[in-house]
C-alpha cells in the first residue's frame, strides 16, 4: 500500500480503476430496465444491444493487439474514458432500439480501451517484486466495490429514473475522465518490465 501511494503512477491508475469500474461496470445491471422502460422490449432486444457492446470491446481489444510500444497509451486510455463516458450520456437521451445498439458498441469500446490500457500501463511501471501484490489491490479497486455500486446504481435509477440515471452517472464519468487526462498529462510511464 505504502509503495502504491507514493508513486504518482500506481496511484493515478488504480484511482482509475476504482472510480471508472464503480460507474461503469454498473451498466449491465441497468440495461435490462433500460430495455424494458426506454426501449419498450424484451429480453431478445437486450441480447443484441448487450452483444453490441461486446463487439465494441473485441474491436477495442483488436486495436490495442496491435500497439507495440506504450507510447500514446495514456491518452488511449483517457480517449476511451470520454468515449465511454459520452456513450452513458447518450443513451440517457436515447429511445431507438438501433441507436441504442451503436452506442453500446462505442460504449464496450470505450470501457475495453480504457481498462486494457490502464492495466497495461499499471503493470509496466511496478518493479517485479511489488507487480502481485499491486495487481491484487488493482482487482479490489477494479472488481471490489461492484456490489456497492451496483446498490448505489439502483437507488440513483429508482429515485431519478433509468434514463436519468445514466445521464449523471455519464457526467460524473466525463469530469472525471477530464480530471485523469490532466493528471495523466505530467505523468511520465516508463517500462519496468
Amino acid at each position: 500500500m505504502s509503495y502504491s501511494i507514493h508513486s504518482n503512477e500506481i496511484l493515478m491508475l488504480l484511482l482509475f480503476s476504482a472510480v471508472f469500474s464503480f460507474i461503469a461496470l454498473t451498466y449491465p445491471i441497468l440495461m435490462p430496465v433500460y430495455t424494458k422502460e426506454i426501449l419498450h422490449s424484451d429480453a431478445r432486444i437486450l441480447g443484441y444491444v448487450m452483444s453490441s457492446a461486446g463487439i465494441g470491446a473485441v474491436s477495442a481489444s483488436i486495436f490495442l493487439a496491435s500497439k507495440t510500444s506504450l507510447k500514446g497509451l495514456k491518452y488511449i486510455l483517457c480517449a476511451g474514458a470520454i468515449i465511454l463516458s459520452s456513450g452513458f450520456i447518450e443513451l440517457g437521451f436515447n429511445h431507438n432500439i438501433t441507436m441504442a445498439c451503436i452506442i453500446m458498441f462505442f460504449i464496450g469500446f470505450g470501457m475495453t480501451s480504457a481498462f486494457t490500457s490502464d492495466s497495461t500501463l499499471l503493470q509496466s511501471v511496478i518493479d517485479d517484486d511489488k507487480r502481485g501484490r499491486v495487481m491484487s489491490i488493482y482487482t479490489v479497486c477494479f472488481m471490489g466495490a461492484t456490489s456497492i455500486s451496483n446498490f448505489v446504481a439502483g437507488t440513483v435509477a429508482q429515485a431519478f429514473g433509468i434514463a436519468n440515471t445514466f445521464i449523471i452517472f455519464g457526467l460524473i464519468l466525463l469530469f472525471s475522465a477530464f480530471l485523469f487526462l490532466m493528471k495523466f498529462y505530467h505523468l511520465r510511464f516508463t517500462s519496468k518490465l
